[in-house]
């Protein structure tokens, strides 16, 4: 049995957008409007399964910021973690392709902040709260 290729994509709004709500409640947690996420998200999938998406924010700055990153709950966990390092790598090269000198993101899940940085992203700081304002 071979594996199946991961491939990068932009997000599609109309037809992902619904999917990953279902990924977010499946982790219990709140799903995020879909007039707060970037239009450049970088979904990461196979010919079969969806594996993970995460959302780049560019500001008029070289700096941006990755964020907003779930996985699918039903996806194989070992390629998922192949998704999502692969999900890092494009972060970073899309980044740096739309004008972005660094890039940061935040995770709470130290899995995912591992593998991240093992692809490209540096360990800043830790005991950080991120906190939202909704207005």
């Amino acid at each position: 049995m071979s594996k199946e290729i991961l491939n990068a994509r932009l997000f599609e709004f109309g037809r992902d957008y619904p999917e990953v709500c279902e990924w977010w409640r499946a982790r219990n947690h709140r799903y995020v409007e879909q007039d707060l996420l970037s239009k450049v998200g970088i979904m990461i999938e196979g010919e079969t399964n969806k594996y993970c998406v995460g959302w780049l924010y560019m500001g008029d700055s070289a700096f941006a910021k990755f964020t907003w990153v779930v996985t699918n709950p039903n996806s194989p966990l070992m390629r998922r973690k192949e998704a999502i390092a692969l999900l890092a790598r494009k972060a970073l090269g899309t980044a740096k392709a739309l004008g972005a000198r660094s890039v940061i993101a935040s995770f709470s899940n130290k899995n995912l902040s591992k593998i991240f940085q093992d692809n490209g992203f540096s360990h800043v700081e830790q005991g950080v709260t991120n906190i939202l304002a909704r207005i």
